[in-house]
């Protein structure tokens, strides 16, 4: 019965995107390309990888790894524009708000 309940309360009210939170996990996973770039930059010093296979997927990683943080960067600007038209639409309705607001104080 309570779940029943929760359902029609969460149908009613579904959660709501945080932006902030997004931007955040975005980031994240940004830093665990950096971390993985980092690694790899020692891979060189190792005699084994300097091997013709070893070298192509290790290079195809690097690849992988580059585009990936370019695509994240594009996803986060992405996101970055988002959130400032929507506080620019915030903004709009807010001064919508006040001159409504003032009309109903000035009594028109």
């Amino acid at each position: 019965m309570n779940f029943v309940k929760l359902t029609i309360a969460h149908m009613a009210q579904p959660p709501q995107p945080n932006m902030q939170n997004m931007v955040q996990a975005i980031q994240g996973v940004a830093d665990n390309y950096q971390q993985l770039a980092d690694e790899m930059a020692r891979m060189p010093t190792v005699p084994v990888f300097y091997q013709g296979d070893q070298m192509q997927y290790l290079q195809g990683l690097r690849n992988e790894r580059v585009h990936g943080q370019q695509r994240l960067g594009r996803t986060l600007e992405t996101v970055r524009h988002g959130v400032a038209r929507i506080e620019r639409r915030l903004e709009r309705v807010e001064q919508r708000m006040d001159r409504v607001l003032g009309r109903v104080k000035d009594g028109q």
